[in-house]
């Protein structure tokens, strides 16, 4: 049948994997955000539902993954709030850069945990305005990892 043949095709595997390893990163993202504002009761938007949290969080996340500045979420703000989850101004989701910081060099710091390498990293005078970090390392056979 159609169906049988959707599910036991290699797209749909990949996706049905990919959508399992979202859950958990979300899942473990999710935990982080709520033992922060659970640290920091008094921090702006502390009373938040994780759920709200999470998707802060990832807009946070993907608007600086591209490269876009914060403000600009401003203009999309309609868009997005579109799928029912609650945004803010931009003003209030740069209280999660410091998060996406903080995860992305333990990201960093674990993928190149037990390498001999070489880390150069520059930034803005701005907290968290711009972030760069460069990992260079030799592999077990000798290859320049980047």
């Amino acid at each position: 049948t159609s169906i049988a043949t959707h599910v036991n095709n290699q797209k749909h595997k990949k996706a049905k994997r990919l959508h399992g390893i979202r859950r958990e990163d979300d899942a473990s993202i999710v935990e982080l955000l709520v033992e922060h504002f659970k640290e920091n009761p008094d921090e702006a938007t502390a009373n938040l539902s994780p759920e709200v949290h999470l998707f802060r969080y990832r807009v946070t996340e993907s608007v600086m993954f591209v490269g876009v500045h914060l403000t600009k979420v401003d203009h999309l703000r309609p868009v997005l709030e579109r799928c029912d989850a609650s945004l803010t101004d931009s003003a209030h989701l740069g209280v999660y850069i410091p998060k996406v910081e903080a995860l992305e060099i333990a990201t960093t710091m674990q993928d190149i945990a037990g390498e001999m390498c070489s880390l150069i990293f520059d930034g803005t005078t701005r907290l968290g305005e711009a972030f760069n970090v460069v990992a260079r390392y030799c592999s077990k056979d000798f290859e320049i990892e980047l």
